[in-house]
């Protein structure tokens, strides 16, 4: 039912070099710790049910 009147969002992948260029090109450069901020997502109760995040180890 919810997977029904989800909004598909779709992004096509970069190209490598195009990744590369922009990188270059950048003033600063961060990382992101996807493992522990996943626990920082807010999230109201009633809506848990509803979610699910899938990656790999």
């Amino acid at each position: 039912k919810l997977n029904n009147i989800t909004t598909k969002d779709a992004f096509p992948m970069p190209r490598i070099d195009d990744i590369f260029h922009h990188l270059s090109q950048a003033e600063y450069y961060t990382t992101i710790d996807f493992k522990s901020g996943y626990f920082q997502v807010g999230l109201d109760p009633e809506d848990r049910p509803k979610t699910a995040f899938s990656t790999r180890d």
